[in-house]
């Protein structure tokens, strides 16, 4: 009961959805948490309000599906957001600040149900790579059921999750009733100003040093999917070149990485790098020091891996040397 009222804390109302008609009218009311789906409303008394997207965006999605979706997300924006089990589905949750400095970006998208359709427009274009999800949201409900409530569809818990669990602990945590903390992360406003709004530009992060691996034999096998994906496309272009430029010099020396490159592309674009009208796109990259592609910037243009094995590591992949083992 306790995680129950921490979640509906400061909550506008809490309403319950119960059999029990006869207590309801007679004014005698209690809640049994054993039998009781409890709910809160979406908007706080301080103004706040609270974003919800369920995962099941496919035909008869499983929660194996799902798990995988969350773990696209939490490579995309890490540790932004809370997970989790709702009976039924994978859920993603966070609070939302009413203040001065969010007031304005909320408004601009006529409200807080506005803005959380176009976060979870959000979340649909990046899945969309993931497989057939639903082109539109769903209806946007004033009410959310509790963490630590019972969802009497499935006779199972509501519970917090991590997206790191397997989908054998998530059954044990919702059928046992394993919870943690109901407490909801709260989204930097600033961020996805920057994030949602058009108008501001988004820079690449600067290079970061790692570990340098020398060539050898088979060392490409050991680059990442994605990376592999980009290399096995027949005419690359030169935003493909420029993603294969910063991750080679991301795990490899200068001269080592211009080499590998060279050996990526086809004769044409090799020529049209180095002697044609994009060669100084090298000489840029070096001098600017870009960063290698993250995983969200790769998930994002539809060059990441369906079955990514990199859930749960770092997202950028300039630590890609940290996984990669040493030549013979």
């Amino acid at each position: 009961m306790n995680m129950i009222e921490e979640f509906c804390k400061n909550s506008e109302t809490v309403s319950i959805n119960s059999t029990r008609v006869s207590d309801i009218f007679s004014h005698k009311f209690d809640i049994d948490i054993n039998n009781d789906e409890v709910y809160r409303d979406r908007n706080d008394v301080n103004g706040s309000f609270i974003f919800d997207i369920e995962l099941n965006l496919k035909d008869n999605s499983t929660p194996k599906e799902e798990i995988e979706l969350m773990k696209t997300i939490e490579l995309f924006y890490p540790k932004m957001f809370s997970w989790r089990f709702n009976g039924q589905h994978i859920e993603c949750l966070a609070r939302i600040p009413l203040d001065r400095n969010s007031i304005t970006l909320i408004s601009r998208y006529r409200g807080e149900y506005g803005f959380i359709e176009l976060l979870r427009d959000r979340f649909l274009e990046i899945l969309k790579y993931r497989g057939d999800v639903l082109i539109t949201s769903k209806k946007i409900k004033p009410y959310i059921i509790s963490t630590g409530s019972i969802n009497n569809n499935n006779n199972t818990w509501v519970v917090d999750i991590s997206p790191n669990d397997s989908l054998a602990s998530i059954f044990i945590k919702t059928n046992s009733r394993i919870l943690t903390s109901p407490r909801l992360k709260l989204l930097s406003m600033k961020y996805w100003i920057r994030e949602l709004n058009p108008d501001f530009y988004r820079e690449y992060k600067k290079f970061i040093n790692v570990k340098k691996y020398q060539l050898c034999d088979g060392i490409m096998s050991k680059y990442p999917p994605c990376i592999q994906k980009l290399m096995s496309m027949k005419t690359k272009g030169n935003y493909v070149r420029f993603l294969l430029a910063t991750f080679l010099l991301g795990v490899h020396g200068e001269r080592d990485a211009k080499h590998q490159l060279d050996l990526i592309l086809s004769i044409t674009e090799r020529e049209h790098m180095n002697t044609g009208n994009c060669k100084d796109q090298w000489r840029a990259i070096l001098s600017r020091k870009y960063s290698a592609p993250s995983c969200k910037t790769l998930i994002e243009n539809g060059y990441c891996s369906h079955r990514c094995t990199r859930y749960g590591l770092p997202t950028n992949l300039e630590v890609e040397a940290k996984e990669m083992t040493e030549c013979k």
